[in-house]
């Protein structure tokens, strides 16, 4: 099951509601990592949020993460998210819409391989 909070899209939910929702639900839960609506091109402080978010998803027990980052032309920022996935071990990482949005599918998706 993937678990967003509110807003366009789906956003990182509380930490109160995914604390509820895994303490009643025994399915794995991969848990929405994205601070705002809109596009996937985050700031820095944007950024140590999703940071952040992964940190405390991971200590719930949680399943796994869903997030992805882009560029400003769209194509995968690899460097964060390869620092997210690394983060995010040994929790299960799903790529999410962003990767729609990216201009070469098959060259987004051997980067995020």
């Amino acid at each position: 099951m993937e678990l967003c909070g509110p807003g366009d899209g789906g956003l990182t939910p509380t930490i109160e509601v995914l604390n509820s929702v895994l303490s009643n639900l025994k399915i794995p839960t991969h848990v929405m990592i994205r601070p705002r609506s809109g596009d996937f091109c985050y700031s820095d402080a944007e950024y140590n949020q999703m940071l952040e978010s992964v940190k405390q998803v991971k200590e719930t027990g949680a399943a796994g993460v869903v997030f992805g980052i882009l560029n400003p032309d769209k194509t995968i920022d690899f460097p964060r998210m390869k620092t997210l996935v690394e983060l995010s071990r040994p929790m299960r990482v799903v790529c999410h819409k962003a990767f729609d949005e990216t201009p070469n599918p098959d060259q987004a998706l051997d980067t995020l391989i």
